[in-house]
């Protein structure tokens, strides 16, 4: 297995992220493979990062009060572009310093998977079923052209990815 993408989180973390943030994950080495090997191990650790068009004071904010375990905060204030503008996620990857297809976007919205997949990036969608409240019509699903992986929840996708 080479280059695997992949999300770790715990139940409390999935839950702030379900509400608030699309974060961008990699693996930290991607000289190794995962098999049998543990997500928490250092050889596998990730970079968690949230790729917001929030400024960096609200995702510090937001990773204090959550206790997110974030490693970096991306976004629109660090590319100086908006998602989903092609410049939002190449800079991400670009800060990270990895190429496209060695980081996954995860998010809710299946225009901002669609944009990221457009960059080369990896993409996982996770639904947020409530985020507009209980008549929410949209990004109910994953659409297959976007999304090369659909997970429940964060805690589901770490699960799909073998953490």
């Amino acid at each position: 297995m080479t280059a695997m993408t992949m999300v770790l989180v715990n139940q409390r973390t999935d839950e702030a992220l379900a509400d608030r943030v699309e974060v961008a994950v990699t693996r930290r080495d991607r000289r190794k493979g995962l098999l049998g090997r543990s997500c928490l191990e250092p050889a596998n650790a990730l970079i968690i990062a949230p790729c917001s068009n929030g400024n960096i004071a609200l995702m510090v904010n937001l990773a204090k009060h959550a206790a997110l375990p974030w490693d970096c905060i991306l976004g629109a204030e660090t590319a100086r572009a908006y998602k989903p503008l092609p410049e939002a996620y190449r800079a991400a990857c670009r800060h990270l310093g990895l190429p496209p297809g060695e980081v996954t976007m995860v998010a809710a919205h299946n225009n901002d998977l669609k944009a990221a997949k457009a960059q080369g990036l990896r993409t996982a969608f996770v639904a947020r079923p409530t985020e507009h409240g209980p008549g929410q019509r949209t990004d109910l699903a994953p659409d297959p052209d976007c999304a090369d992986i659909s997970a429940a929840d964060f805690v589901a996708l770490a699960s799909e990815l073998g953490c």
